[in-house]
């Protein structure tokens, strides 16, 4: 019995050991190995012990598989394949530019149909708008109402 459950730990630390160093494959026909002889061994002993083996690997392999997982990005080969996102410093706090703030409540023309999104000269430049109400011709005057994120709310003056 006890070589049975050594058997069986030894497979799910295979299994891990395989998620965390390529052996292209190897590892895992070991695991495999393992796995098998243990429940022969268990099987041996009896059908119960036996499906009780069986049962244990269908709960712990999906655990092996998650934990192996989960270290795999600290180690020397994990920190080559995952790439490091920046740290809370060096991420822009809201997405709300600078100069669309200072759009809110200019005036402008419509350079195409605003149904309800399109394009507008405001203060100079052209920016993408959509239109808060009902629909807007080229040509015809808007006002910048918002700004919502990166969105330029305006209505028809």
């Amino acid at each position: 019995m006890i070589l049975a459950i050594a058997l069986i730990v030894l497979a799910f630390v295979l299994i891990i050991l395989e998620l965390t160093f390529p052996s292209f494959g190897l590892l895992s026909l070991g695991a495999a190995a393992a796995y098998a002889f243990s429940l022969v061994i268990a099987f041996g002993l009896s059908a119960g012990t036996g499906w009780s083996f069986i049962g244990a690997g269908i709960l712990l392999l999906p655990m092996a598989i998650g934990f192996g997982l989960k270290i795999l990005p600290n180690t020397p080969i994990g920190r080559r394949l995952f790439l490091k996102g920046p740290d809370a410093s060096e991420v822009a706090h809201g997405t709300l530019p600078e100069d669309l703030k200072e759009l809110v409540g200019h005036t402008g023309l419509a350079l195409t149909d605003l149904r309800p999104a399109g394009t507008a000269r405001i203060a100079g430049r052209r920016v993408d708008v959509i239109a808060d109400g009902r629909f807007v011709e080229r040509g015809g005057g808007v006002r910048v109402l918002g700004v919502n994120g990166t969105r330029v709310v305006v209505q028809a003056t």
